[in-house]
C-alpha cells in the first residue's frame, strides 16, 4: 500500500501560493516572521483513518523597532 503524506499551514497559504505540499518533509526556503505558525503533517495510507501531527516553527529574528533604532 502507498502511503501519502501532506503539510499544511493552519494559519495560512504556503509561500509559493499552494494550500498544502505532498511529501515526507516541507522546505521553506528565505523564511521570515510570516512564516512562523502551526503547520500539519497528515498521513494516509488507505486503510483506517489519516492520522496527523501539529508542529510549530517559531522563527526568530529582529524586530521593526531595531532597525529603526539603529538608523
Amino acid at each position: 500500500m502507498d502511503s501519502k503524506r501532506r503539510w499544511l499551514p493552519l494559519d495560512d497559504v504556503l509561500p509559493s501560493g499552494e494550500e498544502s505540499v505532498e511529501g515526507f518533509s516541507i522546505s521553506l526556503d528565505r523564511v521570515d516572521r510570516h512564516q512562523a505558525g502551526v503547520y500539519r503533517c497528515t498521513a494516509n495510507n488507505g486503510v483506517g483513518e489519516p492520522v496527523f501531527v501539529d508542529m510549530t516553527l517559531n522563527v526568530l529574528c529582529r524586530t521593526l523597532w531595531d532597525d529603526i533604532l539603529t538608523k
